[in-house]
C-alpha cells in the first residue's frame, strides 16, 4: 500500500485540481410572480411490474434526497429561468435517442426538457405510467399491449399516436441495440393501442421497452430532417421546447405552451449551462449565474453548504459504474489471455483510485463486481481482486510476458477526470511492466471503436455504465453477440451467455436474481470489465428552486416540469 501511496503521490503532483464542469451562462431572469395551481394534473394507469427484491444496501449510506413523493407544489408560482450547471462536455448528441451513448447519462440528462419516456420510476424503483396510460404483459400468450395517452403532440404539431410509437420501438432495432430482440411483431390495434408480441418471453421486456427503449421523438422530424439534424435538435412531446444548442456552452428550452400536462410547466425557460473550472462552476452558483448543480462536485457542494444552500447526495437504485474495458475477445492481443486480465486487476488498487477521486471532486466509492451493492445481482462471496503487484508480475511471467507489452490508453479528451484516471492506471500497469500510451480522443471516434464501426480496438477505455437492481440488461447489451454496446470486443464465456439467456427467459424474482448473480460472478472470474467505482450522484440547489428531482432513481432521470422557483 506504500507504493500505491507514493505512485499517487507524484501523479498529484502533476495533475491539475479535478475539473469536470464547463464553460458559463448569462445572468438571471426574474420570475413572474403569477400563482400556479396548488398541485400538478395527476396521472393515472396501471402497471404489471414485478416486485424484484430490495435493491437497497443496509451498509450502504443513507440516500439524503428528496423522494418524488413528496414534491410541494403548494404555493407554486410560474415563470422564471432556471439554469443548471453541468459538466456535460463531449456531447455529441441531444435529440436522437436510438444512438445516445448507452454508457453515459450525459446525452439524455441534456434532452430530458423535451423528450420524454412512455414510463418513470417511483422512490421504490418500479415503473408508473407517462406517456404510456397503461399496459399489461401476458407471459403464457407472449405479448405486451401498450395504450398510450390520447391527445399528446410532439412539438412540431404531429401527433404521438400508435404508429409514432411503433416508428420509435422499431429505430432501436434498426441502429443496432438489442433490448427488443424479443418482439417479433407490432400490431396497432388502434390509435393509441399497440401489441408486442413475443418470439420468446424476456423477463426485461417492460423496462426495456418502457423506459430503455422508451425514449419518445417525432418520427416526421426525423423523416424530414435526417439523423444528423435529428442528433443536433430534439422534438419530443416534453415540456420544454428546444432553442439552440451552444456545443461545450449550453443547451437553451422555451416553455412547452401546449404540453399535455395540464397546469405545466412551471418556468419559463430551462438552460444547460456548461462549465469547463470547478472554480467558476462554483463562484456562478454562488453569484448566482446558476441556479443548480449536477453533478455536483465534493468541494463545491461543502462549499455550498457552508452557505446553507441545499445539498443532497447519496446511492440511488441505479447507478453509474466506472471500470475499465479492453477487447478480451481479440486472440492477437495479450488481453484474450485471462491470466493478463487478472494480473490487470491485481496490479490497479482501485480503493486508492476512488479514494483520489472523491477527494479531488465527487462521491466515489470503490467496488469489487459489476452490480450495484445491496441488489438482487450482488454476490456477497465475491471480495475482489487485492491490489498486488507482486501476483501481477507472476500471472504475467505465465502468460508469457515476463518482460511486459506495450498498448494505448483510449480517452475522452474532453473528459478530466477520466483523463486522470488514464494517468493512474498507467502508472500503476507501469510498475508491473506493462507500458500504457495515452490518446485523447472524442468521444464519437472511442465509441465507434467500442461499437464495432470504427478502428479496431486494440487497447483500454474507461466504461462508465447504468447498473440497476436488475442486471440483465446492462450485461446483454455488452455480452450478447450482436450487440451494438461493446459486445463487439468482449469474451462472451459459456456461463455468461447462459445466464443471460436464464436471466431473460426467468419468471420469479429468485430466479431473475440466481441468474444475475451468475452474470456477476462470470465477469468476476474471467475479468472482461475491471470495476473501479460507483459514483453516487449529487446535486447543489438553492434554496428558492423546489422539486428539482435529479437522479432520484436513475442517472438519465430529472424532471423538468414539476420544477418551479420562488422569486429572488
Amino acid at each position: 500500500m506504500k507504493k500505491s501511496k507514493r505512485i499517487f503521490r507524484v501523479l498529484l503532483a502533476m495533475l491539475l485540481v479535478f475539473i469536470m464542469v464547463m464553460a458559463g451562462c448569462g445572468k438571471k431572469a426574474d420570475s413572474k410572480g403569477s400563482t400556479a395551481p396548488s398541485s400538478g394534473s395527476s396521472t393515472t394507469g396501471s402497471s404489471s411490474s414485478q416486485s424484484s427484491g430490495d435493491s437497497k444496501d443496509s451498509n450502504a449510506p443513507a440516500l439524503h434526497k428528496t423522494p418524488i413523493s413528496e414534491m410541494s407544489f403548494e404555493g407554486a408560482v410560474y415563470g422564471g429561468t432556471l439554469r443548471v450547471g453541468n459538466r456535460f462536455s463531449g456531447v455529441n448528441n441531444i435529440g436522437f435517442p436510438f444512438t445516445m451513448a448507452t454508457n453515459s447519462c450525459w446525452e439524455q440528462i441534456n434532452a430530458c426538457p423535451a423528450i420524454e419516456t412512455l414510463a418513470r420510476y417511483n422512490d421504490k424503483g418500479e415503473l408508473e405510467p407517462w406517456l404510456a396510460e397503461k399496459w399489461e404483459i401476458d407471459p403464457e400468450k407472449l405479448t405486451m399491449t401498450i395504450k398510450i395517452r390520447s391527445g399528446v403532440k410532439f412539438h412540431d404539431g404531429t401527433d404521438f399516436d400508435a404508429e409514432a410509437l411503433v416508428w420509435n420501438l422499431e429505430q432501436s432495432t434498426v441502429y443496432g441495440r438489442n433490448e427488443l430482440d424479443a418482439v417479433k411483431e407490432y400490431e396497432i390495434v388502434d390509435d393509441t393501442t399497440v401489441v408486442l408480441h413475443l418470439s420468446q418471453w424476456d423477463s426485461a421486456i417492460e423496462e426495456n421497452v418502457l423506459y430503455t427503449c422508451g425514449w419518445i421523438v417525432s418520427p416526421t422530424a426525423v423523416k424530414k430532417n435526417g439523423m444528423d439534424w435529428a442528433c443536433a435538435n430534439p422534438v419530443g412531446t416534453g415540456p420544454f421546447v428546444f432553442e439552440k444548442w451552444e456545443r461545450d456552452v449550453g443547451v437553451y428550452y422555451n416553455r412547452n405552451e401546449n404540453y399535455w400536462r395540464e397546469g405545466q410547466p412551471y418556468l419559463d425557460r430551462v438552460e444547460m449551462c456548461i462549465y469547463s473550472d470547478v472554480t467558476a462552476l462554483s463562484a456562478a452558483l454562488e453569484t448566482g449565474k446558476i441556479d443548480v448543480v449536477i453533478p455536483a462536485d465534493a468541494s463545491v457542494a461543502k462549499a455550498w453548504a457552508k452557505r446553507g444552500g441545499i445539498t443532497e447526495t447519496g446511492p440511488t437504485s441505479s447507478m453509474t459504474i466506472h471500470s475499465i474495458i479492453f477487447p478480451s475477445n481479440n486472440p492477437d492481443l495479450p488481453f484474450y489471455d485471462v491470466r493478463v486480465r487478472k494480473a490487470m486487476a491485481h496490479a490497479i488498487d482501485t480503493q486508492a483510485i476512488a479514494e483520489l477521486m472523491s477527494e479531488q471532486g465527487g462521491d466515489y466509492h470503490a467496488i469489487t463486481q459489476m452490480a450495484l451493492p445491496g441488489s438482487m445481482s450482488w454476490d456477497d462471496t465475491i471480495k475482489g481482486y487485492e491490489y498486488n503487484p507482486e501476483k501481477a508480475k507472476q500471472l504475467l511471467k505465465e502468460a508469457g510476458y515476463e518482460n511486459g507489452f506495450t498498448i494505448p490508453q483510449y480517452v475522452i479528451a474532453s473528459n478530466n477526470l477520466l483523463k486522470q484516471c488514464a494517468d493512474i492506471v498507467a502508472a500503476y500497469l507501469a510498475d508491473v511492466g506493462i507500458k500504457v500510451e495515452n490518446q485523447n480522443n472524442d468521444m464519437a471516434l472511442i465509441a465507434e471503436m467500442t461499437a464495432g464501426t470504427g478502428k479496431q480496438l486494440d487497447g483500454i477505455v474507461w466504461f462508465c455504465t447504468t447498473v440497476g437492481n436488475n442486471c440483465t440488461s446492462a450485461y446483454a447489451k455488452t455480452f450478447t453477440e450482436g450487440a451494438n454496446t461493446y459486445a463487439t470486443i468482449t469474451a462472451k464465456p459459456d456461463d455468461m451467455v447462459k445466464a443471460i439467456k436464464d436471466a431473460k427467459a426467468a419468471r420469479t424474482p429468485e430466479e431473475i436474481a440466481d441468474a444475475c448473480k451468475r452474470m456477476v460472478r462470470s465477469n468476476y472470474e474471467n475479468v472482461m470489465i475491471i470495476p473501479v467505482a460507483v459514483q453516487y450522484n449529487g446535486q447543489c440547489i438553492n434554496n428558492y428552486v423546489h422539486n428539482f428531482s435529479f437522479v432520484r432513481h436513475d442517472p438519465n432521470d430529472w424532471y423538468p416540469e414539476s420544477v418551479w422557483m420562488d422569486k429572488h
